[in-house]
């Protein structure tokens, strides 16, 4: 067997599975058990990233707070010293996990496969559309920084051979926007972010009855984005209806959520923590629906980590929520600005009915089986890094 030779690029460490929600991790992982064997070397911080903390504290003690790694000169520092780095390394392939602004001008003759969860432009439309994100990134992203943003990411696209994304949303975007030939783009739902024997582990063949307690799971550190208070005012609107809904939080709560009868906090639960990772898994072992009506979402692996453990999930058909959820297919899509009686008058047919809710349990499974997960992953960045080598 021959070895294939992969660099994975990021600005942050693969092995650190805090970073990214874990993706980064999960997609090293998939790529060193990868059945093709390949040898992984890891590029992440260097000279220009060190410099960049210690400008970026003297620009927030002036009150100058934009997102200065988006900016063209952080792009280019970062360019050259990746070109040089990249050089003396032996590889047929770059793989740039969310890394836009570092090969926007990184000089290389190998493939480069550029993996992310949305484009910039996807992503800024998004974000503005929601005045309440807009106004939280107002300083982060100014017009002129947005501008050189878009640039740097209109490079990357380009510079990359093949682009991967999470969803259907972020790859028309890169089609649509950047203009980008589709044969070149790819989407390809993320997996979770939570070691397969874990899940197999934990994994049990889920049931609802209309009489029994129906327990609906929020996962969210951000409880604005996320919508925390309608996922409340949801599971409000389902105990009106009749069921006996518990809400299960982990993550950020509201306080006022935390003190309401049927709302269950667990807290943060950290997924470097075995026994945290251990209640984690349980908690979606337990529960009968994930629920989550974003504001706005790139991907959301949340949903594909209650998937794996049969859990149907309950979302917005915002950003790329429409690539991990398949209405009354692999869970519930609704649209953003459904209330919250909408949401219950979806979720109660599959209390009262539990042979419809097995269903949609087991497809929500299969679906994870058979395509979001980090196997198909690997094994796609595998084929495409050996297309041009071979």
């Amino acid at each position: 067997m021959t070895t294939k030779r992969i660099i994975l690029l990021s600005p942050f460490e693969p092995q650190n599975i805090d970073n990214c929600s874990g993706t980064l991790f999960y997609i090293y992982q998939a790529l060193r058990d990868n059945d093709a064997g390949i040898e992984i070397r890891c590029v992440n911080r260097g000279l220009v990233d060190s410099v960049l903390v210690i400008v970026d504290k003297l620009l927030w003690k002036l009150g100058i707070r934009f997102d200065i790694r988006s900016s063209t000169l952080f792009a280019v520092l970062r360019g050259m010293e990746l070109s040089i780095r990249i050089f003396f390394i032996r590889a047929t392939a770059i793989v740039a996990v969310i890394a836009s602004n570092d090969i926007a001008y990184l000089k290389t003759k190998k493939t480069i496969i550029h993996v992310s969860d949305a484009t910039f432009d996807a992503y800024a439309r998004m974000v503005l559309k929601n005045a309440i994100l807009a106004a939280a990134q107002a300083n982060k992203f100014p017009p002129w920084i947005r501008l050189q943003a878009d640039r740097n990411e209109l490079r990357a696209l380009n510079k990359a051979r093949y682009c991967i994304f999470s969803s259907k949303w972020a790859a028309d975007s890169a089609r649509l926007h950047y203009g980008i030939p589709a044969d070149r783009v790819f989407d390809l739902p993320f997996g979770p972010n939570i070691p397969r024997h874990r899940i197999e582990e934990t994994y049990r063949k889920k049931t609802v009855s209309p009489w029994s307690e129906v327990r609906i799971l929020f996962v969210s550190a951000n409880w604005t984005r996320k919508n925390g208070d309608k996922a409340v005012e949801i599971c409000r609107q389902l105990i009106r209806l009749g069921t006996n809904a518990r809400l299960i939080t982990i993550g950020h709560t509201a306080d006022y959520a935390k003190r309401l009868e049927f709302v269950q906090d667990l807290g943060f639960l950290q997924k470097s923590e075995p026994k945290e990772l251990a209640q984690l898994c349980q908690a979606y072992c337990e529960a009968h629906f994930l629920l989550m009506p974003s504001i706005a979402e790139a991907f959301g692996v949340v949903f594909t980590e209650a998937q794996a453990f049969g859990v149907p999930p309950v979302g917005c058909d915002v950003g790329g929520i429409g690539s991990a959820i398949r209405h009354q297919e692999t869970g519930l899509l609704l649209a953003p600005d459904a209330p919250a009686e909408k949401f219950a008058e979806a979720i109660l047919p599959y209390i009262n009915d539990p042979k419809l809710y097995r269903e949609l349990s087991q497809r929500c499974r299969t679906w994870y089986l058979q395509k979001a997960n980090w196997t198909v992953w690997s094994e796609l960045i595998a084929r495409l890094a050996s297309k041009d080598a071979a």
